[in-house]
This record gives structure tokens, C-alpha cells and sequence, in this order.
């Protein structure tokens, strides 16, 4: 491993994400136990179909026009829309359809569906409001809730079911009353208070045993006062809030110790002393924030307590001198202003002497990585703090084995790597794969994809060691499509199959090396369905009839 040989990668990247590693990875575990939570509170109100996105996210237009095809193909006959209104697919990624007017709002039944098509959530809208009966069903079709709406609001009895018995009701007038859910067991999953449509007053999440794993009060339809997740001897997020705006002090506790101890200011943004911990009494990594923006001092340090990265920010972006230290023999130091590389760029080995220096202007210049022996490693050349031009990795000897363009910081045009016998190159367009991507071993081709905006999109091939084709067939939106093709060494089939949007869909075969089919069946959907076919050995053949899938009659 060559020294430093991350560093050109801590001088631009996004201005400092390296130093943001550490409470990324703390964050992660948060939006986790947030994400859980979310999910368990959501149980509290039945699911409602959610107004469609404005617009579809951004991923390809491939996907767009498949799942509009599919949606539309499968809601077709679900609804019966009054005079005036129209069903319409709803926009990505949401499957279903609803009644709409003239304006697009909902008017009159709508349905979403489960990924394999059943039917999810019946309701039905009244001036773009839910009004009337509303209901929630397995992929089987059994009823799970039931309940209705009046105006917008949740209105008379709500009930739960399992397996055929009732687990539960509440009672709610107009948006007014308590909301409960149950698990299937019967064991209460969580309460949440509703006061004229909108949440207010305390809200409970319990695990399946009984305990309290979220612990929270709205008022108005925003949280309010103290909000506690998960249990402090395996997970706790403990936070507060005012008038739905995170405020005061946030910590994470993890099997009984504190893991994150961060505050935030009355507009919600981190503000205030910041710390991760390894332990109860080592710390991970400390500084200040101030309106949501690192400033000051920070450091780093390692499971001994010792500092392994000291900087300082203004403004959140990094300004003045920074330094990497191994205990105490300092090994790589560098200086910042307003977030852009500038000045002298050294780095040194494990005994403190100097392999090389770089100096930048305003982020612009090469930096390089070095390798003990002091030869360089990589070379980035830098423009204004982002990496712009080609960039070259080296071994100890000097011979390159990576190189490609960055284009503002984006991997732009051709790449390639070599590793011992193994090659890869693949094309970029504004930092995502675009074109093929091909990876070989000794100079054969082991593997080729097509990439269109940085998801497989054409056509696919694996080969052997010989370079006969092992597997063939293409994707459409990263996704495989069409027909796929399983070869044996030598060139033979083994298996023939067919996939529609990821799913297995239509014919299946299995092939003895003669060409004879010893196995024959088909997909729907990702199921095996209708007559499938096996040949013995002495030639006579079973068929089994599958039927069609589960929902459908």
C-alpha cells in the first residue's frame, strides 16, 4: 500500500468529505433507527394512496415508459370513474390508478397495487379528499383494515384482521380519537391520538413483546417535546422538538453508551459543540457547528485517544492548515483557503521524512500520492478544488496502470485499470457509466455490459476462459429483459429463459448437451406457472400442472 494514497482524494472531494466520514456513518445509523420508527408511526394511521409526485424521479426514460406501459396494463378494469372524471395511471414510482377530473384532481375510486399486481388499497376520493369506505388487502386478496373517511379525516370504526378474526378496533368521530394497531399475534403495535385530523397528543410504537420503542407527543399535526426510539442497552435516539422543528440536544446511545452528542439551534440546523465516540471515554471525532456549518477546530482520533487528523473550518469548508498524524510522527500536511487547496501540499513516511510536496493556487495544480520509496503513486491534476484532466496511477517502478479524464471533477470519456492480469475499461459521461464496460483476464474478455446513464441498458455477455460464450441476453433500465442464455464449456445451451422487467416471464428450458429439453415449463411474473415438463432418464417425461398464480382466479 502506498503512503498518502487517499490524499488527492481528501483535497477536493466535495470539499471535505473525508472529515465527514465519521458522522456520516453515525448519521446512517440515525436516518436507520429514524427510517424504523417512520415505518412503525406509519402503522398508527391506516395507509392512505398519496397525491402523485409532480413529476417522476430522475433515473432513465426507459423506466418511465415501462412502468407507465405496466401500470397502465395492469389497473386497466380496476376502477369505474363518475360522469366527468377519467382513470389515470399514477406517476412513478407508485403503481395504481385513480379517478381524476378535468383538473387532475382525484375524484371517485382509486386502487394501488402490490409489486405482483393484486390489489393493495381500495378508496375513494371526493374533491381530491378521501370520503367513504377505505380498505387495505393482502396480496391474497384477505382484508387487513377497514374503515372510512369523511372529509379528509379518519371517521367511525377502523378495524384490523389476521387470518380471518378481528384483532382490533378504534373508533375515531371526524379525525377525532385514538388510533391502534395490532400485530398479528394480538399484541398492541402502537396508539397514536388524533384530534381533527391531524395528530395531536401522544403517539406510541411497541415491539412485538410489549415494549416501548417510540415514545413521542404532537400537537396540531407537529411534533412537540421530548422523542425517544429504541432502548438505551442495545439502540436509543434520544431529540426534541418544537413545533416540528428539531431543537436542543440529540444524542445516540448504543448498548448503554453514548455513541452522538450533537445540538441544534431553534431554525433546526446543528449548532453547537459536535461529538462521536468510541467508547464511554474515547472520543471518535469533536468540533463545532455553528447554523448548520462546521466551524473551528476539529479532530480526529484513533481507538487509542491519539489525534490522527486536526483541521479547521469557516463557514463549513476548510481554511488554514491541516495535518495527518500516526501517533505522533506527522504524515501528511497541506493548507486551505474558503474550502479550495492552497499552498504547500506535503507528505511524509512513517519515520517523519519527506517523500514529496505539490503546491496549489486556489486549488488549482497536480497533487500527488507517494509511495514509501517516495515514487509517485497517483498524479490528479486540479482545477479550482475539483479534479480536471487526466489522472494516473503508477507502480513503485513507474508504470501506469489506471488513467482517465475528470472533467470538473466528473469521470468523463475513456478509463481504464489493470490489476495483475486483469483489466478493466469502461467509458464515463458527467461521472456515470456510459458506453461499455468490459473486464478481461489475460487479455481475453471475461465480461462486457452496456451502461447508458450509469445503468446496464443493451446488451450482456460472460465468457469462459476460452471465450466462448457462459452467459448472453440484455437489460433494459438495469433490469434483464428478453431472452437470457446458460452455456456449458463448449458452446452448448443449458438453459433457454425469458424475463420481462427483472421477472422471470414465458418460456423456461433446460438442456441436455444434445439439444434435447429435459426440463420445459413457463413464468408469469416471476412464478412458475401452468404445465412444467421433465424428461426422465430412459426418455419418458412427467408434467406437473402448476395452475395460474395466486392472484388470479
Amino acid at each position: 500500500m502506498y503512503t498518502g494514497a487517499r490524499r488527492w482524494f481528501d483535497a477536493w472531494h466535495d470539499r471535505g468529505v473525508r472529515e465527514r466520514l465519521t458522522s456520516r456513518a453515525w448519521r446512517a445509523v440515525v436516518t436507520t433507527v429514524i427510517a424504523s420508527s417512520a415505518t412503525a408511526l406509519a402503522c398508527s394511521a391506516p395507509p392512505t394512496p398519496q397525491p402523485a409526485p409532480a413529476m417522476a424521479p430522475t433515473t432513465t426514460a426507459d423506466a418511465t415508459t415501462r412502468d407507465a406501459s405496466a401500470d397502465a396494463a395492469t389497473a386497466a378494469g380496476l376502477v369505474a370513474c363518475p360522469s366527468g372524471a377519467q382513470a389515470r395511471r399514477e406517476a412513478w414510482p407508485t403503481r395504481g390508478v385513480a379517478c381524476r377530473d378535468r383538473a387532475g384532481h382525484r375524484e371517485g375510486p382509486a386502487v394501488t397495487l402490490h409489486p405482483d399486481d393484486s390489489v393493495a388499497v381500495r378508496a375513494h376520493y371526493r374533491a381530491n379528499q378521501l370520503e367513504g369506505a377505505w380498505q387495505a388487502l393482502a396480496p391474497d386478496g384477505a382484508l387487513v383494515v377497514d374503515g372510512s373517511y369523511r372529509d379528509g379525516r379518519l371517521d367511525g370504526t377502523w378495524r384490523q384482521l389476521a387470518g380471518g378474526g378481528e384483532l382490533g378496533r378504534s373508533q375515531l368521530a371526524s379525525g377525532t380519537g385514538v388510533r391502534t394497531t395490532w400485530y398479528p399475534t394480538g399484541a398492541i403495535a402502537s396508539t397514536t391520538t388524533w384530534k381533527d385530523g391531524e395528530r395531536d397528543g401522544a403517539a406510541q410504537v411497541f415491539a412485538p413483546d410489549g415494549t416501548l420503542v417510540v415514545d413521542e407527543t404532537w400537537r396540531a399535526g407537529q411534533r412537540e417535546g421530548d422523542r425517544v426510539i429504541g432502548l438505551r442497552s442495545t439502540l436509543e435516539l434520544r431529540e426534541h422538538f418544537a413545533a416540528g422543528v428539531r431543537t436542543g440536544p440529540r444524542s445516540l446511545w448504543r448498548r448503554g453508551h453514548l455513541e452522538l452528542d450533537e445540538r441544534y439551534d431553534r431554525r433546526g440546523a446543528l449548532d453547537g459543540p459536535w461529538v462521536a465516540f468510541r467508547s464511554a471515554r474515547q472520543r471518535r471525532e469533536a468540533g463545532q457547528y455553528a447554523g448548520g456549518a462546521r466551524t473551528g477546530a476539529w479532530t480526529w482520533f484513533d481507538a487509542s485517544g491519539n489525534p490522527t487528523r486536526t483541521g479547521s473550518y469557516r463557514r463549513g469548508e476548510r481554511d488554514g492548515a491541516w495535518r495527518e498524524q500516526t501517533g505522533k510522527v506527522v504524515t501528511w500536511t497541506g493548507s486551505y483557503r474558503a474550502g479550495l487547496p492552497d499552498g504547500a501540499f506535503v507528505s511524509f513516511d512513517q519515520r517523519g521524512h519527506e517523500l514529496g510536496r505539490d503546491l496549489l493556487a486556489r486549488g488549482t495544480g497536480v497533487l500527488r500520492t507517494f509511495y514509501p520509496s517516495g515514487a509517485t503513486a497517483t498524479e490528479t491534476p486540479m482545477r479550482r478544488g475539483q479534479p480536471h484532466g487526466r489522472f494516473r496511477q503508477l507502480t513503485a517502478r513507474g508504470k501506469v496502470i489506471a488513467s482517465g479524464h475528470f472533467v470538473e471533477g466528473e469521470r468523463d470519456g475513456a478509463w481504464w485499470r489493470q490489476r495483475g492480469p486483469a483489466r478493466r475499461d469502461a467509458t464515463y459521461r458527467q461521472g456515470l457509466l456510459d458506453g461499455t464496460l468490459t473486464l478481461a483476464r489475460g487479455g481475453q474478455r471475461a465480461l462486457e455490459a452496456t451502461y447508458a446513464r450509469g445503468v446496464r441498458a443493451g446488451a450482456y455477455v460472460e465468457t469462459f476462459a476460452d471465450g466462448t460464450p457462459a452467459l448472453t441476453g440484455q437489460f433494459v433500465d438495469d433490469a434483464r429483459d428478453g431472452e437470457w442464455l446458460t452455456y456449458r464449456p463448449g458452446g452448448t445451451i443449458a438453459i433457454r429463459a425469458h424475463y420481462r422487467a427483472g421477472l422471470l416471464d414465458g418460456t423456461w428450458q433446460e438442456l441436455e448437451a444434445d439439444g434435447a429439453v429435459a426440463v420445459s415449463g413457463q413464468h408469469q411474473r416471476g412464478h412458475r406457472v401452468g404445465a412444467w415438463t421433465t424428461r426422465q432418464a430412459g426418455g419418458a417425461t412427467t408434467t406437473v400442472d402448476l395452475g395460474a398464480p395466486d392472484d388470479e382466479p
